[in-house]
């Protein structure tokens, strides 16, 4: 019979999948793909392309996969038709790459995925050897921070499992990451902040730009909580003026050169701007980026981030206005904690505002405030 009368894949070659078996055309045969214990097993299926071949393929892959659920698959029972190839770290990971590519966020890929491509090439070829997985931390750990093996890890581990069906928990490999304390600013640290920028307090007569431009930027990112990204992300569209005051749409983000049509965690929402708030960004009308950078286009965080941020706080560290400096992400823990604890906002509400779930608000972006005894309330 002819293989046009078998239902195929589109690029003709794939023709079934039953459990972890794959059904190929190859050449003039069938042949079933699978992997175990991370290796790429072939198994022919001769007799040329006929129904009766293909319901044998069927047969066998249906028995092979009975095996390997009793775990007493043995491929020395196949071994006339049985081709065997050593599957390495970096073939399962360009696999898995190939199988997610149009499920990942680009963000992910430019970056982490391109940051894991570079570790497995970095390490000993020994290491990408699945029979030494066992090993993979004590090479990466020459080479990388745990904290950083632990989020590349995070993706291995599922794409040996994707890739393989085996499972593997690497990230047992390493040391445990303990949990970071929350920090944040305290309500007349982050006044001391916004006037230093608003003021162009410790603006330099050498300075391209002054502080006071990034000003609207850092008022945002104080008074909403938002995440860098979404901030900057943002258009004069997206701001809804009305008798009540102003709201902003929160719907998208730019992260790393790429504006994404969705938020980190895919929850849009219109949150309430407080009358200061749009007061500063009145003057902002008409601009098709809000907070753009200074030469045109998306603001660059990253170096906002080194040439302004790190410049004025470390000044106000070293004028005793703030007690450390933090990174920009902490205006967020700041306004989650302040808000709740300065003015009794409920954890609830305030995930509706920031866009995240209470548990998380909680977990991760709520400091923990220490009562002097004169603070206790008198309860009884």
């Amino acid at each position: 019979m002819q293989l046009s009368t078998i239902q195929k894949s589109p690029d003709g070659r794939k023709i079934d999948r039953i459990g972890r078996v794959t059904i190929v055309k190859h050449h003039n045969s069938f042949r079933l793909r699978l992997k175990v214990n991370y290796k790429q097993i072939n198994i022919t299926i001769s007799g040329g392309i006929t129904l009766q071949t293909l319901k044998t393929a069927k047969d066998t892959a249906n028995k092979i996969n009975s095996e390997l659920a009793l775990k007493c698959f043995d491929i020395r029972n196949y071994k006339e038709t049985q081709k065997t190839t050593e599957l390495t770290l970096i073939d399962i990971w360009n696999n898995y790459k190939e199988i997610k590519k149009h499920q990942i966020a680009p963000t992910t890929q430019s970056r982490l995925w391109k940051d894991i491509d570079k570790f497995l090439k970095d390490i000993p070829a020994k290491a990408n050897d699945m029979q030494n997985i066992e090993n993979l931390a004590s090479h990466g750990l020459k080479i990388r921070a745990a904290g950083t093996l632990h989020r590349y890890f995070t993706s291995l581990n599922a794409a040996i499992k994707l890739v393989t069906g085996e499972h593997e928990n690497l990230k047992s490999q390493l040391p445990k990451m303990q949990r970071k304390t929350i920090q944040w600013f305290e309500p007349l640290e982050i006044k001391a902040i916004l006037e230093a920028f608003r003021e162009d307090t410790y603006n330099s007569a050498n300075s391209s730009y002054a502080h006071s431009y990034y000003y609207p930027y850092v008022a945002f990112l104080a008074l909403t909580g938002c995440r860098p990204e979404e901030a900057i992300a943002l258009t004069w569209n997206d701001l809804q003026w009305g008798r009540k005051g102003c709201k902003a749409q929160i719907s998208k983000v730019y992260s790393k050169g790429i504006l994404m049509p969705v938020t980190k965690n895919h929850i849009a929402r219109v949150i309430p701007l407080a009358p200061k708030l749009a007061e500063i960004l009145k003057p902002l009308e008409g601009k098709e980026t809000l907070f753009s950078s200074p030469t045109g286009g998306y603001l660059n965080h990253s170096n906002f981030y080194r040439r302004q941020w790190c410049f004025i706080l470390d000044n106000l560290v070293k004028d005793e206005k703030i007690v450390t400096r933090l990174r920009p992400y902490c205006l967020r823990h700041s306004y989650v904690t302040n808000l709740h604890y300065e003015h009794g906002v409920s954890l609830v509400a305030i995930a509706q505002l920031i866009g995240d779930r209470p548990e998380t608000v909680m977990r991760c972006y709520t400091g923990l405030k220490n009562f002097e005894p004169d603070e206790l309330p008198d309860l009884y």
